[in-house]
């Protein structure tokens, strides 16, 4: 009876050993708080791509957003040819929607006076660089039809503007 248990035994530990290893879980997405965590604060924009155009849009105005809990507010800055100046001016806050369920993670901005979608896109925060892939909701909701939230950053798609934005430190 023992030789019996001890071939078992053998048998039972070589064929565990040879045992398929368990699939790796999916990585799991962003978690959402901490998302819009790492999106507080000012952000200085640094590029801004558009599909089918070569070359950068020259600008007197030096663009930021502010983000304060789920409001997004662009600040501008006058840099024209006579240096900075200290005009700062805002403009109206967007109220920001993520759904951070989607690979990429996407967010929605829609104005603070009405509830109609204004840009729609996917977003992502690397350390101190956030990137915003989007269009403008507004041609979403007419039906466009070729247009649609973009789904990849690169290559970019059509109709489709990458903002690029740095950290500003305190």
């Amino acid at each position: 009876m023992s030789v019996r248990f001890f071939v078992a035994f053998i048998a039972l530990a070589i064929l565990t050993g040879f045992a398929p290893v368990p699939k790796p879980r999916p990585p799991k997405g962003p978690d959402p708080k901490e998302m819009a965590k790492n999106m507080q604060g000012t952000w200085q924009v640094v590029g801004t791509e558009r599909a089918g155009f070569k070359g950068k849009v020259a600008s007197s105005l030096t663009r930021q957003v502010q983000i304060t809990g789920t409001s997004w507010q662009y600040i501008y800055n006058n840099d024209g040819p006579g240096g900075p100046r200290l005009l700062r001016t805002t403009t109206s806050s967007y109220t920001i929607t993520l759904d951070t369920s989607k690979a990429p993670v996407t967010m929605d901005l829609k104005r603070a006076t009405s509830d109609s979608v204004y840009l729609s896109g996917i977003v992502t925060v690397e350390g101190d660089t956030m990137k915003f892939c989007y269009v403008l909701g507004s041609r979403i909701n007419a039906g466009e039809g070729v247009v649609s939230r973009p789904q990849a950053f690169d290559p970019l798609p059509e109709g489709a503007i990458l903002m690029t934005l740095k950290r500003v430190k305190p």
